[in-house]
């Protein structure tokens, strides 16, 4: 059954990027040193079209780098983007070329922004992100109308597989998880699909669910403890017009659907976008909202049953679109997405605090409780339950499991630095700030 939330709203304002055009929109973002990297794309205008946009800021929003990489006669869109283990970038996204056929491009930076290296793939095949998997990465996408992954290490490319489910397959999103990886999309006839691989891309389980007369989607999924949360849209098109939802949907480690749920403000159109978790426990969602008679970023936090604790508005100077919200290690969420005033379009990026408010002035940080480590971490709790290893980046680079009482954790595979543990039970949530020494 499907359950509709009601929901109540806050309105804020934020800065604007453009990179020196009127033309730009950012498309994903993630932490980067000691602030946030935003990729996306920005437009030069003829002959340069629509080009790869990275920008780094520091936490207060403030340019520190930018760089576009200019194509002439080439449009190329950025999708997705994540940092590796060596601090280098990999970006994925689509390239259009005039007259020819088009291409998805995968490109590494290293840490200054510089290109390092290019890869191409041909049309019918299609990459639509990209995820850290098991010693390098995923490139995920479609082949005509069937799944499509490749294995990355660094550059080579170590194996592929094609997946048909017996219907129109996509793949939006994903996440890396102990034993592979999940991957989600549309498949069926524009039905949700979630998709479980092994380390090797074998297929452990799959799921196809939805209604005939909606086109559905799923664009983010999240671990839980005892499974996992999905997001996406559910979009009616009928006579009268689009009707779409914001939705959620909880998997049980098997991939049965244990719940699911539709958001909307005020009655308005909404779709879903990302999901992340947050250090308590909870989850934080984006997407993009009706409001009056534009639309708007928003932001929402929710519980692991799906159950609203609040949300935000986020206006702009005309319409907006969000493109991905995480947590920062102060608690409070930067959001990123595009907005749209007249015939120009700029990214549109926001800090907010730990309510999703925008502070007014920068309070002091409080300090923090460290746990200071040389190769092993004792993790107590009184139940079972896990905890989530994340390194300064905000990379999640391992779970493991947790019994009652001390947990001997080695953290010998991992090198010198500040981490954090988000451990999570069924009553309680607490997030340990890392200091490992060798």
């Amino acid at each position: 059954m499907v359950i509709f939330a009601m929901i109540t709203f806050d309105v804020y304002h934020a800065p604007f990027y453009s990179g020196g055009s009127p033309y730009a929109a950012a498309k994903a973002g993630t932490f980067w040193k000691d602030g946030y990297l935003v990729g996306g794309i920005s437009s030069g205008g003829f002959p340069y079209y629509d080009d790869f946009y990275l920008v780094e800021l520091d936490t207060l929003g403030n340019v520190v780098n930018d760089e576009i990489y200019l194509t002439e006669y080439l449009i190329d869109v950025m999708r997705s983007l994540f940092v590796q283990e060596d601090g280098s970038v990999i970006c994925t996204g689509h390239r259009y070329y005039v007259y020819k056929s088009n291409v998805s491009i995968i490109l590494k930076y290293d840490e200054n922004l510089s290109m390092v290296w290019e890869k191409k793939i041909s049309s019918p095949y299609e990459y639509n992100f990209s995820i850290p998997f098991h010693g390098g990465f995923l490139a995920c996408g479609s082949y005509g109308t069937d799944l499509f992954f490749e294995k990355y290490e660094d550059s080579m490319r170590i194996w592929n597989r094609i997946y048909d489910f017996g219907g129109r397959e996509n793949a939006f999103a994903g996440i890396e998880v102990p034993d592979g990886a999940l991957i989600c999309g549309t498949g069926g006839d524009h039905d949700f699909l979630v998709v479980r691989i092994d380390t090797a891309g074998d297929t452990i389980w799959y799921s196809v669910w939805g209604d005939s007369l909606w086109y559905e989607r799923i664009t983010g999924i999240e671990c839980v403890l005892d499974g996992f949360i999905a997001v996406g849209t559910k979009k009616l098109v009928d006579t009268l017009g689009d009707t779409s939802y914001l939705y959620l949907a909880k998997i049980d480690p098997t991939g049965s659907i244990l719940w699911e749920k539709v958001y909307r403000v005020n009655g308005g159109n909404a779709v879903g976008k990302t999901i992340k978790i947050t250090s308590n426990g909870n989850l934080v969602v984006c997407g993009t909202a009706q409001w009056s008679d534009s639309s708007r970023m928003w932001l929402l936090t929710v519980d692991e049953n799906g159950d609203t604790l609040w949300t935000r508005i986020l206006p702009s100077i005309g319409n907006d679109s969000a493109a991905f919200a995480f947590q920062t290690p102060d608690g409070g969420y930067f959001i990123g997405g595009t907005a749209y005033s007249g015939t120009s379009m700029y990214m549109h990026l926001l800090k907010t605090d730990s309510s999703g408010f925008i502070p007014q002035k920068v309070k002091e940080k409080e300090k923090e409780k460290t746990m200071i480590c040389v190769s092993y971490a004792n993790v107590e709790t009184e139940e079972k339950g896990m905890a989530i290893l994340y390194d300064e980046t905000g990379r999640r680079v391992k779970i493991y499991s947790l019994k009652p009482g001390r947990n001997h954790i080695s953290l010998e595979e991992f090198p010198p630095g500040v981490y954090m543990f988000v451990v999570r039970t069924k009553e309680k949530r607490k997030a340990i700030k890392v200091l490992l020494l060798k």
